[in-house]
């Protein structure tokens, strides 16, 4: 009973929060996304040159890293938005355990545009996305998925 309402009081002060004017997740500068134009361009606006197989940065001219090269992992291609380091670690940290679901269509965007930047035209986009599920317990104290979160905005823009 104590849980159940408890996720009641999570999901009404996560709607409180919406209508609370939102600051970066980054910065702490006021913006309406979540992500501030300034952080926005600083950590998501410089692509990085990326083996063209994990996404991981190159250090040399080559299209794919010596990892890929010696030992090929199990898919064609990968996509990142950028790299999971400070400052942008922050966001996924906020999304998941400080209830910043807004920040979801924000990390959906991120990527869309990163597909459409990184996608080689040679490969079909890929018709079916697919979310990593929480554990039954993880779930319930959540109250959400966060990969479920940023795949549905990402899902009906990519149709």
């Amino acid at each position: 009973m104590f849980d159940l309402l408890q996720k009641k009081a999570r999901g009404w002060l996560g709607s409180l929060a919406n209508t609370i004017p939102h600051t970066c997740a980054m910065c702490r500068a006021p913006c309406r996304s979540g992500i501030c134009p300034r952080c926005r361009e600083q950590y998501f606006g410089k692509p990085a040159s990326r083996c063209r197989v994990c996404a991981n940065r190159l250090t040399s001219q080559t299209p794919v890293c010596g990892a890929c090269l010696r030992h090929p992992p199990p898919f064609d291609h990968a996509i990142t938005a950028t790299d999971y380091v400070p400052p942008v670690d922050q966001l996924v940290q906020s999304l998941k355990f400080s209830n910043r679901l807004g920040l979801a269509p924000s990390l959906a965007e991120l990527l869309l545009l990163s597909i459409r930047e990184q996608h080689p035209p040679n490969i079909a986009l890929p018709s079916v996305l697919t979310v990593i599920p929480l554990s039954p317990p993880r779930l319930r104290d959540r109250g959400f998925n966060q990969s479920l979160e940023i795949a549905r905005p990402l899902a009906q823009a990519l149709q």
